[in-house]
């Protein structure tokens, strides 16, 4: 307890004393530019996964940053979501070069504005088929549905959400491959477990069905975002928090094919992120099978719209040898 303790205790020490962006002027620019970090190579190995690009993302917008979903809707064609409710989307050159970018604030759950716990959007789910997209409100414990065109299709308050913690709730939302939704709460239980519910399909359908799971993610630390792998399984984001780094970020392989009531699901890990290069506060990840057949992940790292964070956009390789049969979802004897 007390090695979170203190890190912990130095995140709030400086995300409360440090210069943030959000309280500064409103700037609507419609701009975003994306810098090389310096120093990092593209090649370098991290575990099982390659680096392929590493960018640093800035805009003069008052609400930029503080991303914590992410999804692909095209060739190198993002969708981003903010903890302020800001959809993002941009396109972005293999030379650095931003097209098309938009910023757009989602439309209130109700009629004027309610504050950050109405707006806290920590999680994004894709339907590439479709264009569709999901939101997870932590906050409020609601599913936000939208079409392509950022039409909101529907919100539901779904019980089980709105039943974890304020400010650790649903910090995961993924669509699997075969329709399904997996949410995943930030914070742990007494045992160390974070609780989990799949829903059967659309999670903002008060008809959905769904269940109650728990992930066990042992020394990884909190789950931040998930993505679908072709197969079923799916890759899992966790951040874990120190000294130096602030942020270690842990990527994982999680099997949830055989996932029924109560079960635990463990993960297994494929990469440590904590090179200081390179170490963020990552919260959105995206995988995409590209035309040679091979598998890249994509992370996005939330700054808080702190001055001391960054907002990080990374490509890796997936390495082939790593998505062999990962453990699946294993019955628990007693509930946590």
């Amino acid at each position: 307890m007390r090695r979170l303790f203190l890190p912990l205790l130095l995140l709030l020490l400086l995300s409360s004393f440090a210069p943030s962006r959000a309280h500064k002027p409103f700037n609507n620019s419609q701009t975003i530019t994306a810098r090389a970090l310096p120093g990092i190579a593209s090649g370098e190995r991290i575990g099982a996964l390659t680096l392929v690009e590493a960018w640093e993302l800035s805009s003069p917008h008052s609400q930029f940053g503080g991303l914590s979903g992410l999804a692909l809707t095209g060739d190198r064609a993002f969708l981003m979501i903010n903890d302020a409710a800001y959809r993002l989307r941009f396109a972005l050159n293999a030379d650095g070069t931003v097209r098309r970018a938009s910023f757009h604030r989602l439309p209130p759950p109700f009629a004027g504005y309610l504050g950050k716990f109405h707006y806290d959007a920590e999680a994004l789910a894709h339907d590439p088929a479709t264009g569709r997209y999901w939101t997870a409100m932590e906050g409020t414990g609601q599913i936000w549905a939208f079409e392509g065109d950022d039409r909101r299709r529907t919100r539901v308050r779904q019980p089980v959400l709105d039943s974890w913690p304020e400010n650790g709730g649903a910090e995961v939302l993924a669509r699997l491959t075969d329709g399904r939704f997996i949410a995943l709460s930030e914070r742990a239980g007494l045992s160390g477990r974070h609780e989990g519910v799949m829903f059967s399909g659309d999670p903002a359908r008060r008809t959905t069905t769904r269940f109650r799971f728990f992930h066990d993610p042992g020394e990884q630390g909190a789950p931040t975002d998930a993505a679908a792998l072709p197969d079923g399984r799916m890759i899992l984001i966790h951040r874990k928090l120190g000294w130096s780094p602030v942020f270690t970020t842990s990527i994982a392989i999680a099997d949830p094919r055989g996932l029924r009531p109560g079960d635990v699901l463990t993960s297994r890990p494929i990469a440590v992120i904590r090179d200081p290069r390179l170490a963020e506060n990552y919260e959105g990840a995206a995988v995409v099978s590209e035309a040679d057949g091979t598998l890249t992940l994509w992370l996005v790292s939330d700054d808080n719209q702190q001055d001391w964070q960054r907002t990080r956009l990374l490509r890796f390789r997936i390495d082939p040898a790593a998505l062999r049969p990962a453990k699946r979802a294993a019955p628990s004897p007693a509930r946590p």
